[in-house]
């Protein structure tokens, strides 16, 4: 008998209803009202059920809803998309076919893909959803109290975290709520900062890097015992987060300025500023080549960067908002979501060449966006 897997045996998600939209306000200190953005943004089409078919030659995968946040497994060459109509996609990276789907319980807001476990982990406005990449156990369902802002997975202690937010009467909450991967339990549960936008884990230190908006400051906590580190104060909205482990290095966005902080995390200390393009609001690091990726949602770009100074290399044109970011080390490549044209962008990352991006997924119905090439590259 053929073993069902996450890649081949999930039915395509039903779509049905009007179009919805929802966005998650929030507030800052002094009462400066700003949106919060990327993935708690829906948008449910009306329509039919999706046929796993390949796309012509050329031409970008049709996907029922807009992409709202990626994970990459490189290991297995597999994407994991999740859309606005509760479901995770599956991609194979190498043929760029969608391979599989799955309903989820809520609306997505972060997935992260646990390639060692064989998991795919999504925080959704219903709680933390864990599919099992086998295929041997139904999609598992734990409650986080509050609604989830980010998501991390730290393989090696067996962990998921997850950023929480409550808001009352104006003011924010934050929460670390750690998890069991194995037993799908939750740890523990600790108050941390107020507005938390942005989660990371330092596989190597196994340390935690939590972005807090309302707070102008990153937390880091030590994942073993978990324990408050450090506080840094960097200033601004701190928005999303990734970690270079071997370099040292963690890289903030910030919502409302064109900047980048590059904290040096062996001293806690905000290291240096890099100037970005506006709105900046993913990050991701590609470890292979120690490149840094910024999704600058203002001005449509992605703002490229490597070397010990973090020296910007290229700004490439990428559709209307680029939100959220993933990479696929193993085969250099990046994929950015774009919440304003419903699309998914694949940047392979040339280590000797210059970068391109093009769209190879799009929601079903929207015109195919026109090819774009780099504006700018020093690579």
């Amino acid at each position: 008998m053929h073993r069902r897997t996450i890649h081949d045996a999930f039915a395509p998600p039903s779509l049905g209803g009007a179009a919805a939209l929802l966005l998650w306000r929030a507030r800052r200190s002094r009462a400066v009202r700003w949106t919060m953005l990327g993935a708690l943004l829906a948008l449910l089409l009306a329509g039919g059920g999706l046929a796993l078919q390949p796309p012509q030659d050329g031409e970008p995968i049709a996907l029922p809803s807009a992409p709202l946040a990626v994970a990459a497994d490189g290991r297995a060459g597999r994407l994991y998309v999740a859309t606005a109509d509760n479901s995770v996609y599956v991609l194979d990276t190498a043929s760029k076919r969608l391979i599989g789907a799955e309903k989820v319980a809520g609306l997505p807001v972060a997935v992260a893909a646990d390639p060692a476990a064989g998991r795919v982990c999504v925080a959704t406005l219903n709680g933390l959803v864990v599919l099992d990449a086998a295929g041997a156990a139904a999609p598992r369902t734990v409650g986080l109290g509050d609604p989830p802002t980010a998501l991390a997975v730290d393989p090696a202690l067996d962990r998921v975290y997850v950023t929480t937010v409550a808001f009352e009467h104006g003011l924010g909450s934050g929460r670390l709520v750690v998890l069991d991967a194995t037993r799908d339990t939750v740890m523990a549960s600790v108050p941390v900062g107020v507005q938390l936008l942005g989660l990371a884990v330092d596989l190597r230190s196994h340390r935690l890097y939590v972005a807090d908006a309302g707070g102008g400051s990153v937390t880091v906590l030590e994942g073993e015992p978990l324990a408050v580190r450090a506080t840094i104060a960097v200033g601004g909205t701190p928005y999303r987060v990734d970690v270079d482990a071997r370099a040292g290095r963690a890289y903030v966005t910030d919502l409302e300025a064109p900047l980048l902080r590059v904290l040096a995390t062996r001293r806690d200390v905000v290291q240096q500023t890099v100037p970005v393009g506006r709105r900046p609001a993913g990050v991701a690091v590609d470890p292979a080549t120690g490149r840094v990726f910024v999704a600058n949602r203002g001005d449509g770009t992605i703002t490229v960067l490597g070397g010990p100074d973090a020296t910007p290399l290229a700004t490439l044109p990428a559709g209307a908002q680029p939100a959220s970011l993933a990479v696929d080390a193993a085969g250099n490549r990046v994929y950015v979501t774009d919440l304003e044209d419903g699309t998914l962008r694949l940047l392979q990352d040339g280590r000797f060449g210059r970068p391109k991006a093009h769209v190879i997924a799009r929601t079903d119905g929207a015109a195919a966006p026109a090819p774009q090439e780099p504006s700018t590259c020093d690579c």
